[in-house]
């Protein structure tokens, strides 16, 4: 009798269930519909009961929401094992003869299992050579980026050449040994270089809003930072140096200190034991000899001080003689 009521709107008991387990997502609009109108009737006559009623729908939606959000979460997730292993299932590795032998820099392709890590985003990207742009499938994976180009049904995973360089470019790029910077003078495009210097993947997408969003998950990965790059790009047999407070720069090399001492002025050395016990009794005597000399007179010194000085000619001593007579004016 109540399917027959127009706010029904001819649907039947199971058609109307149907809807409410299909969509989730009404949930939260029903709610928040509710919400508003027993929020207006609250500001019209405030009681209790219109008090707890908005209490509980406000639970009702926040119940809601983290619902759709877990259920969003759990079939992007199914959705995205599903293509990864839909991918593995047509995946061709194809290295060339010669190269990444038993032990090679490439010998981690063959051995890679898509299956085995999570997707996070997939997108279409070129590739920038010397000549020409390839378009490669990029798959953004948890801890590396996945680069397959694909021939009919077949996804095809093998080192790219370049005319410039006789090295192959990796399709397999890890977050931990890379660099990630854009290209100012390219729009849409972005450099990932790996931080022994060997490589560097140019990577450009086709609108604007592709490169915003693969720039967002790739900033959000785990790359290299450049303060674990400076070890890897320094040589071994160059001496890393720093400058400290003062200015000096210091050796953090300990094979440098021994060039130092050779090359440049050396600090004095120490005095050796039977060196310092010659040197103590020549202390003691020079020592004894300052304390026998009586102290100097405070008045005489202070009289001399206020003597002008004149020019010394010479000294003369008397002994046992009387002093001689003073001399008497002459009369003129």
């Amino acid at each position: 009798g109540r399917e027959q009521l127009p706010r029904c709107g001819r649907l039947q008991l199971r058609d109307l269930l149907a809807c409410v387990w299909q969509r989730l997502t009404k949930y939260q609009l029903l709610l928040e519909s509710i919400l508003k109108t027993v929020a207006e009737d609250l500001c019209e006559n405030e009681e209790s009961e219109s008090v707890d009623d908005v209490a509980q729908l406000k639970k009702a939606l926040t119940v809601a929401k983290e619902v759709l959000h877990s259920v969003d979460t759990a079939i992007r997730t199914a959705e995205n094992e599903h293509r990864l292993r839909s991918i593995q299932s047509k995946l061709e590795v194809r290295i060339p003869g010669g190269v990444g032998g038993s032990g090679g820099e490439f010998e981690e392709l063959r051995r890679l299992d898509l299956t085995t890590h999570s997707l996070r985003h997939e997108g279409e990207l070129s590739l920038r050579t010397d000549t020409k742009k390839i378009s490669v499938l990029a798959l953004l994976l948890d801890d590396s980026l996945v680069l397959l180009q694909r021939e009919g049904d077949k996804f095809v995973l093998r080192p790219l050449a370049q005319l410039s360089n006789a090295a192959l470019l990796s399709p397999l790029i890890k977050w931990d040994k890379v660099l990630f910077r854009p290209n100012a003078a390219v729009r849409n495009t972005f450099f990932l270089m790996n931080i022994n210097g060997i490589q560097m993947h140019e990577l450009s997408s086709n609108t604007a809003n592709e490169y915003v969003t693969w720039v967002k998950h790739i900033q959000e990965s785990p790359l290299a930072r450049l303060a674990e790059s400076k070890p890897i790009l320094t040589p071994s047999h160059q001496h890393t140096r720093s400058t400290d407070d003062s200015g000096i720069n210091v050796s953090r090399n300990p094979s440098d200190a021994s060039e130092k001492s050779t090359t440049s002025s050396a600090a004095p050395e120490e005095p050796c034991e039977s060196e310092r016990e010659t040197a103590m009794p020549e202390q003691d005597d020079t020592s004894a000899e300052r304390d026998k000399r009586p102290p100097p007179d405070p008045l005489e010194d202070g009289d001399d001080k206020h003597k002008p000085a004149g020019a010394t000619v010479g000294r003369i001593s008397t002994h046992g003689g009387d002093a001689a007579p003073a001399l008497q004016p002459s009369a003129a």
